[in-house]
């Protein structure tokens, strides 16, 4: 069984990742408009039929041209997360820009980042 994950609701917009929950190799078609990098491998595959391997996670994590998504230390719960030490990590091939969303507790609103 292969289960397809889309994280986010911006997904099509710019900065969640589609999932493939596999145990070997899958092949999979990408949307021919962008690029995708493995968010494992950092490997780049143009759009078309590709063959994707699984890294340490069993899954294949695709992030589309142009994303940035935040990265913040390993904490048990999300009540212990530092937002301190927040980075953001560029996905950037062909993509003029990079941009991201984020929503902390206590934000009233989504923020778009721009780089």
């Amino acid at each position: 069984t292969r289960t397809v994950y889309a994280l986010g609701a911006c997904f099509d917009h710019c900065s969640m990742p589609a999932c493939y929950r596999c145990d070997q190799n899958t092949e999979r078609q990408i949307e021919r408009e962008v690029e995708r990098t493995d968010y494992q491998s950092g490997a780049v595959y143009e759009g078309g039929y590709q063959t994707l391997t699984a890294g340490k996670i069993p899954c294949i994590i695709l992030v589309r041209d142009g994303s940035l998504i935040p990265h913040v230390p390993v904490a048990q719960h999300t009540d212990e997360i530092k937002w301190d030490k927040m980075e953001w990590k560029r996905y950037q091939v062909d993509a003029p820009q990079c941009t991201g969303l984020l929503y902390r507790p206590g934000d009233k609103a989504i923020k778009v980042v721009k780089e």
